[in-house]
């Protein structure tokens, strides 16, 4: 019996994936199991990023995600059935990505202001939200929490 709204179960049997729904499902004893926690994730990450005019600062960030549903299937294809190991290497991986290019963008060492940082932060949201769409993941908060050169503590 799956928990409403905490995992959703995706089944092979054969190779051939299928989506169940929570509550009580019969059990095939060819099939494999793979888990999703369907619940809020957040990760908090350091992220190396140069400004605009290539001053080396670290970022605190933190990002909030969920699985879309819908896309349950885009997702089990993508991580091939190990959701907890490609969402260890991938998602840190696309917010730095996402981080990198925004930050050499908009921010030189010298505007680093708390109204730049909230536009910055929103710029983020929307890089960040769009390498996470290609994998079926919605972002729903990004929150940068600190933005130091290198050198500093």
């Amino acid at each position: 019996m799956l928990p409403v709204g905490v995992n959703q179960r995706v089944v092979t049997v054969f190779g051939r994936p299928k989506i169940f729904e929570p509550g009580l499902n019969f059990k095939n004893p060819l099939s494999t199991p793979y888990y999703f926690d369907m619940r809020l994730q957040k990760i908090t990450t350091k992220v190396p990023v140069k400004t605009k005019d290539g001053v080396e600062h670290v970022m605190d960030l933190e990002v909030q995600y969920r699985i879309d549903e819908e896309n349950l299937m885009k997702i089990y294809e993508n991580s091939n059935g190990n959701w907890a190991t490609f969402a260890k290497r991938q998602v840190p991986l696309l917010i730095e990505d996402a981080s990198t290019i925004t930050m050499a963008r908009n921010l030189t060492s010298q505007n680093i202001s708390d109204d730049t940082l909230l536009r910055v932060q929103d710029f983020l949201h929307e890089a960040i939200a769009g390498r996470f769409k290609i994998y079926g993941l919605v972002v729903e908060e990004v929150k940068v929490n600190n933005v130091r050169p290198v050198d500093a503590p």
